[in-house]
């Protein structure tokens, strides 16, 4: 009978279960650690090890000290939403001061969690474009050079499609000669 190729052979830990696999990750990860894998290469390996495992895996290592995360599936990208980071300290701050259950203030965060956005998709975008329009003349730096905001939206992004909508910022610097 003839051996089974590496690619085979991985194929086959795909149906590892997450603790087998965690064990394994981090047994490995803490001996090519001690033994003096540089961080890049070590992260590189125990992150393309989980994936081969099924799981999906960080890691961060320095001389001193490694971080293993690794869990069964892949989230969403995470948004900024500061509308629901402001009110994440009202249940955190009853809930400290005794005013309000651990279960209740749990309560609220997914009540929170739960909110629609609190303006449409085209008043986020002029809250962006107005701003950046008006602090462009204040970053004119001298007669030739200017720093301008750049503010893209596009609807259906092809490199991301579990998003409908993609926003890029940035500062573009130009020079006149």
């Amino acid at each position: 009978m003839v051996g089974k190729t590496a690619a085979e052979e991985f194929q086959g830990l795909a149906s590892v279960s997450f603790e087998e696999a965690w064990r394994y990750i981090v047994k490995i990860g803490l001996a090519a650690h001690g033994y003096g894998s540089t961080a890049g290469r070590l992260e590189s390996f125990l992150a393309c090890l989980s994936r081969k495992l099924g799981y999906e895996g960080v890691f961060r290592s320095t001389p001193s000290y490694i971080v293993f995360a690794v869990r069964e599936r892949s989230y969403a990208p995470q948004r900024v939403d500061l509308d629901k980071l402001a009110r994440l300290g009202d249940p955190l701050q009853d809930m400290t001061a005794g005013t309000l259950s651990l279960a209740g203030s749990s309560a609220r965060l997914d009540a929170i969690d739960k909110l629609p956005p609190p303006w449409g998709k085209f008043a986020s975008m002029l809250g962006y474009a107005f701003p950046g329009k008006g602090l462009a003349p204040l970053l004119q730096l001298t007669q030739g050079i200017a720093l301008t905001p750049i503010f893209q939206v596009i609807q259906n992004p092809i490199l991301n499609p579990t998003d409908d909508w993609s926003t890029f910022f940035g500062l573009r610097l130009r020079a006149a000669l």
